[in-house]
């Protein structure tokens, strides 16, 4: 109703009024449209540098695995999904054998970089979507592995062991690492760190023995003591 008396009297000014109006329409849709974008762009690398800081707050930077904090914290996100989706889930503790001494021989540059190869073969060993391999700290390194049975979680710890007995560095000794293995069901009421610390006490008694082999840890309910996976020559 309002817009024909409004055009008319636009309609009825002098053509150079009516293109200085015009004009100052045009330019000030510009300027607003050009400062929409503007002020996109910017929320937009905000939002990607917050996501980079995230990310980096959650990697170890020495390997590019998720840290400590990060793995227990997701992990506890998995293990009560899993739980309600009914699936078992299993944890990896991994640990290089002797790696002390192999920093002292070969030195900090040299033991960096068997970190980081052995942290390649780990993130190999852990690509589904829902897996997960951190660096816990030190030598240390953990996988965790959504839905997986219990023959399959140690049938991938054995191939884990092996892929880095084979690894190849060179003028370097041969690296190896032990391994243990801990695995719940939906029925076992665990939490994250709960199932690392049974890990933990599996891969104890994998370098307590012998070094280079695989334990899986049990209870005292289900199983009578624990279990050698693998008997390395």
């Amino acid at each position: 109703v309002c817009t024909a008396p409004a055009l008319m009297a636009i309609l009825n000014q002098n053509p150079d009024d009516i293109f200085h109006y015009a004009f100052f329409v045009t330019a000030t849709a510009l300027l607003g449209s050009i400062g929409c974008h503007l002020q996109e762009r910017s929320q937009r690398a905000a939002w990607l540098r917050a996501q980079l800081l995230h990310q980096m707050s959650e990697r170890d930077p020495l390997t590019e695995l998720f840290n400590h904090r990060a793995f227990y914290s997701r992990g506890d996100h998995l293990i009560r999904h899993a739980r309600r989706e009914g699936r078992n889930v299993a944890v990896l503790g991994v640990d290089i054998d002797y790696f002390k001494r192999f920093n002292d021989v070969y030195g900090h540059l040299a033991g960096d970089e068997c970190l980081r190869q052995v942290a390649q073969i780990v993130s190999e060993h852990a690509r589904r979507p829902l897996d997960m391999a951190a660096r816990l700290g030190g030598e240390e390194f953990a996988v965790f592995l959504y839905d997986i049975n219990r023959s399959n979680a140690l049938a991938r710890a054995e191939d884990l062991r092996e892929s880095v007995k084979a690894l190849q560095i060179p003028g370097r000794v041969r690296i190896t690492i032990s391994v243990g293995v801990a695995t719940a069901t939906p029925l076992d009421t665990i939490t994250m760190e709960s199932i690392i610390g049974q890990a933990d006490v599996a891969l104890y008694r994998a370098k307590h023995d012998q070094r280079d082999c695989v334990r899986e840890w049990s209870d005292s309910k289900s199983k009578s003591n624990l279990l050698l996976i693998s008997n390395p020559g």
